[in-house]
């Protein structure tokens, strides 16, 4: 395999899909860590804005990858659920906007997985419904990353 084939399947869309999809879903694992071991960077990490800014930048890449792939291989389930996904992480970056300040524990984060502690002392993890949304958008959009590369891969024509 030379070089330059080498160099064109790492900057395929899917790939990059995939790998920011990927990173999506370890923010959103981390924050926790984050929000408990490092406060400053913490909450840098885990503010609203972040999810926003994370939409921007996956979900035209999405469609730009799923799109290219569509166009050569017309297969509707990977471009529903490139779909799914993409309203998905919309929903999710909009969702802290729409969450009630009664329905958020105090000291949790509307958009990250975070932890409470009570007077007696008591820890628990609280995940808003903005984290598992967004997740879900990710996987969707993980999984149809995936499937857009295996018709690829099964494609006379790539």
């Amino acid at each position: 395999m030379s070089a330059v084939s080498t160099q064109t399947r790492l900057a395929d869309p899917d790939r990059i899909g995939v790998a920011a999809s990927i990173l999506c879903a370890i923010h959103c694992a981390v924050a926790p860590v984050l929000l408990l071991s490092l406060p400053a960077f913490g909450r840098i990490w885990a503010h609203p804005a972040s999810h926003a800014l994370v939409a921007v930048l996956v979900i035209p890449l999405a469609i730009f990858a799923i799109r290219k792939g569509f166009r050569r291989h017309r297969n509707r389930l990977v471009a529903s659920i490139a779909g799914i996904g993409i309203f998905l992480i919309i929903a999710g970056a909009a969702a802290p906007a729409f969450t009630p300040a009664e329905k958020t524990p105090t000291g949790c984060d509307k958009c990250c997985p975070s932890t409470q502690t009570t007077a007696s002392g008591e820890t628990s993890l609280h995940i808003p419904p903005a984290a598992i949304i967004t997740t879900l958008g990710g996987i969707a959009l993980i999984l149809a990353h995936l499937a857009n590369l295996r018709c690829c891969r099964n494609c006379k024509t790539c």
